[in-house]
């Protein structure tokens, strides 16, 4: 599947942009033997770009089933 970014030229451009954050979900089979000190070890690789560190709770799982029934269709 081949597929084309947006053409950013055509994008709107704000003095004060409607938009203050962005948040990404991204869901996996738990990690054996991960701790928090290994989420560390990735934040001291961007430390510099990204200063300020915010922890809050894992959220409940969700899934997206796409056309089939919800039970039964995933595997948490």
């Amino acid at each position: 599947m081949d597929i084309q970014m947006a053409d950013v030229r055509i994008l709107p451009e704000f003095k004060n942009s409607p938009l203050t954050e962005v948040v990404l979900s991204v869901q996996f089979a738990p990690l054996v033997n991960y701790r928090g000190t290994n989420a560390f070890e990735v934040w001291s690789l961007f430390r510099e770009e990204f200063s300020q560190l915010e922890e809050h709770p894992p959220l409940p799982q969700q899934f997206e089933t796409f056309g089939r029934s919800a039970q039964g269709s995933c595997k948490p």
